[in-house]
């Protein structure tokens, strides 16, 4: 496989010593950008009807059980039988990379 060059432009903001954190431009390549944004547009193309609400999910509940969040949810694992065909599920390769975890460790408390 053809290595990626990476463009990240990475900035760990520590202004709150509580609430460090970073910012990073150029995380996608425009061509996984590209893709990304057309997996997106599929998605938001679907009716609401076919989405599930948060409330019906496993998310965040106040103390009386009821739901944090009114929002629509959709899990690639539902969608594709191969989770390869996703674009958003081909770039998280990023995130278990070394450069990624050292710019992690610079921003911990």
């Amino acid at each position: 496989m053809e290595k990626i060059e990476q463009n990240w432009k990475v900035q760990v903001i520590k202004d709150n010593p509580t609430f460090p954190f970073v910012v990073i431009d150029n995380w996608y390549t425009p061509n996984e950008e590209k893709a990304i944004w057309k997996e997106l547009d599929f998605f938001g193309a679907n009716p609401k009807e076919h989405i599930k609400r948060a409330e019906t999910t496993i998310v965040a509940r106040r103390e009386d059980g009821s739901s944090m969040s009114k929002a629509y949810r959709w899990y690639h694992g539902e969608i594709y039988n191969d989770l390869t065909a996703s674009p958003i599920f081909n770039c998280q390769y990023k995130q278990r990379t070394p450069e990624f975890h050292n710019i992690m460790k610079e921003c911990m408390p």
